[in-house]
């Protein structure tokens, strides 16, 4: 929160001043009060994390007490045991605590670990392949902050436009990365080398045609960098079988970057599940209603007003008449009758310890959820926040340990047809290759009789 709000003011943002301010000292005194401990007392978090820690309080120069400069000199000792991510980031709090040596140490020792494609002319710094799915071994983030270290510190390394090439090379998803929190860090780090480099004062024409036939013309400028229309959308008609040809015309002063995104949908019937990391299977039941005697456990002795015994209760305890559901597994294609009630069961087997994942369980048309109101869960072992939406239900993980879990909930049949439910989606929202999907299921509701 406070990285954001700094970044807000710089923007010239109105922000609370005074909610600014409170957060940045409940965080310099929660650290120091934990640096005041004995060394194996101390709850500062992972080296990665203190790093972070570091940077945001020396945005506004918060680490001039003595207990934090003691622990910015160990954090700077224990480089070696932090990844290029750490660095990058403990890279920054020097240098905005003005330690030069130290912050070109620090960039010098990430940079090791840059690879270079020339024909490309690209660069990017090397990630554990181990664990990469953790925020502090992200990838693009991880090469976002190395972006900003090195404008920050060594503005003139020939390094900085191959890192921004390498950045916009991975954006897969036309105008965002991965997610929300690396497209802000990149955006960032772009800005910061724009307003180093020059790049936010272009002053070109551009055009864009497709196979020889101009489809948009338009002049940047520093004026409208950040509002012109960025975007060409070709569908339908536009996109005839065969081979296409896309030229991109430049007249004038300034770097142009693009990419070329490509969506489509399949028309296959019974789309089968797959995963990468996850996987999930999705099981319908239908409930029957039914009734079953339960013979009670022996009562014991009942209780007695004072001075009085004990009296005895029968031996055999009470029968008592239950309300229950028989589960009746339901395959793809089978018919319930509106009214009936179903249980969708998902069962998530997880190779790895994964954090802030969504399970999107697309429902058919014709059936709602039983539950009204979305919220908190407990469901074996996961406590999910779970969200009725029109078309679907949405399980959001917080934290999916390794093995295999199961997640439930029921819909009622409602509206008679034939209907299909198309793939339960599961994805790793800050890591959307962590991703599964389920087989289709098709369902048939007949009218009630």
């Amino acid at each position: 929160m406070l990285q954001g709000l700094h970044a807000a003011r710089q923007a010239n943002v109105n922000v609370d001043g005074g909610v600014y301010e409170r957060g940045l000292n409940f965080l310099q005194n929660a650290i120091s009060k934990e640096l005041a401990k004995p060394k194996d007392e101390q709850w500062i978090g992972h080296i990665q994390t203190q790093a972070y820690l570091a940077y945001v309080l020396s945005l506004e120069h918060r680490l001039n007490q003595d207990e934090t400069k003691t622990w910015l000199n160990e954090l700077y000792a224990a480089r070696g045991e932090l990844n290029n991510y750490g660095r990058a980031l403990l890279a920054l709090a020097m240098h905005h605590e003005q330690r030069t040596d130290e912050a070109q140490t620090l960039l010098r020792n990430v940079l090791q670990f840059v690879q270079r494609d020339d024909g490309n002319e690209t660069a990017w710094v090397r990630t554990p392949a181990q664990c990469w799915w953790f925020w502090w071994n992200n990838d693009i983030e991880t090469n976002a902050w190395t972006l900003k270290a090195i404008v920050a510190i060594d503005p003139q390394n020939d390094l900085t436009p191959r890192l921004v090439k390498w950045l916009l090379n991975n954006r897969r998803h036309g105008y965002y990365w991965r997610s929300t929190r690396d497209t802000a860090l990149t955006i960032a780090a772009m800005v910061d080398y724009m307003q180093a480099s020059g790049e936010a004062a272009p002053d070109y024409a551009l055009t864009v045609s497709i196979n020889g036939r101009p489809m948009k013309e338009i002049r940047v400028t520093k004026e409208n960098l950040f509002t012109f229309d960025n975007r060409l959308v070709l569908s339908g008609l536009h996109v005839q079988p065969g081979p296409h040809k896309v030229t991109l015309t430049k007249k004038g002063e300034g770097a142009l970057y693009y990419s070329c995104y490509l969506s489509y949908f399949t028309k296959e019937e019974d789309v089968k599940g797959a995963g990468n990391e996850i996987f999930v299977k999705r099981e319908y039941f239908k409930l029957v209603p039914k009734n079953e005697q339960v013979q009670l456990p022996d009562a014991g002795t009942a209780a007695s007003p004072p001075g009085l015994r004990p009296q005895p209760l029968e031996k055999t305890g009470r029968t008592e008449l239950r309300a229950g559901y028989t589960r009746v597994p339901l395959k793809t294609g089978d018919a319930v009758t509106s009214g009936d009630r179903i249980e969708v069961v998902l069962t998530i087997t997880s190779k790895n310890v994964y954090d802030y994942l969504a399970f999107e369980d697309m429902k058919p048309a014709g059936c709602e959820p039983v539950e009204l109101r979305s919220g908190g869960r407990w469901a074996g072992g996961l406590c999910p926040h779970v969200e009725l939406r029109d078309e679907k239900v949405v399980f959001f993980v917080g934290l999916l340990e390794q093995g295999t879990h199961v997640l439930r909930y029921q819909l009622r049949a409602e509206t008679p047809g034939k209907f299909h439910a198309l793939p339960t989606t599961g994805f790793a929202m800050y890591a959307p290759e962590v991703r599964a999907i389920s087989d289709e299921m098709r369902l048939e509701i007949a009218d009630h009789q």
